[in-house]
């Protein structure tokens, strides 16, 4: 594909998603379209990523903000509090009335709801395309090649393994004006897609435990490891 095809295709996916999200939400409060809304925003910001060093930060930055700001109210929308799952297919389960783990054997990446024996689970697709991560590569060069050098997230991020927790250390991430209830289920934006990093190079789904933040330029994170994928 030619660069000039690529800008083109990626302005027109900012502009139809961004329009599509908006109207969805606010004209015919719409949540099912204004999740397909975000799928378009996260689409655009994938083929972003796809750049080592993308010519398209402005862009990017402002796909992100818009993929916070909607991702937020859709969160705020169903209430989600508590942490969550992280799958090796790009995809993030909030649970709503939900206990223990989900069973993904079933889970349809279209569906804006999942449901199993477990409970019910918000699904949510991460701004990061499973095209971008390898399968078993070097976590720290897999999440320094896409949160710091495509995406501009941090300045840098460490991930240290102890057996079934990982120990995220992400410095100096870049402020989103992420909302509380966003923080609270997935964590800052940079977190959020760096456990997303983590999911898809395991090939495991990941979730978030602990988080510090330690002054004003670092975070590190407690992330367990819950399973196997088991989706297939």
């Amino acid at each position: 594909m030619h660069r000039e095809t690529e800008k083109l295709l990626v302005a027109t996916l900012l502009a139809s998603g961004l329009a599509l999200t908006l109207y969805s939400y606010f004209a015919l409060a719409n949540i099912p379209l204004t999740a397909l809304g975000i799928g378009i925003l996260v689409t655009a910001a994938s083929i972003i990523a796809t750049y080592p060093y993308t010519p398209y930060r402005e862009a990017v930055q402002s796909v992100l903000h818009s993929y916070t700001a909607n991702i937020s109210k859709l969160l705020e929308e169903f209430s989600a509090n508590n942490p969550a799952f992280y799958t090796p297919d790009g995809l993030v389960l909030v649970p709503l009335k939900a206990r223990g783990m989900p069973d993904l054997k079933k889970l349809k990446a279209e569906n804006l709801v999942h449901s199993d024996p477990s409970g019910y689970y918000l699904v949510l697709q991460s701004p990061v395309s499973t095209t971008t991560v390898e399968r078993e590569t070097d976590l720290e060069a897999a999440l320094t090649e896409v949160v710091v050098y495509s995406l501009g997230l941090c300045d840098g991020v460490k991930v240290v393994s102890r057996d079934e927790t990982l120990i995220l250390e992400v410095s100096k991430p870049r402020s989103f004006k992420e909302g509380t209830r966003f923080k609270k289920v997935l964590g800052s934006l940079p977190l959020h897609v760096s456990v997303t990093v983590i999911a898809i190079a395991l090939g495991k789904v990941v979730q978030v435990g602990e988080v510090r933040q330690i002054g004003k330029n670092r975070v590190i994170a407690l992330l367990k490891v819950v399973e196997h994928a088991t989706q297939g």
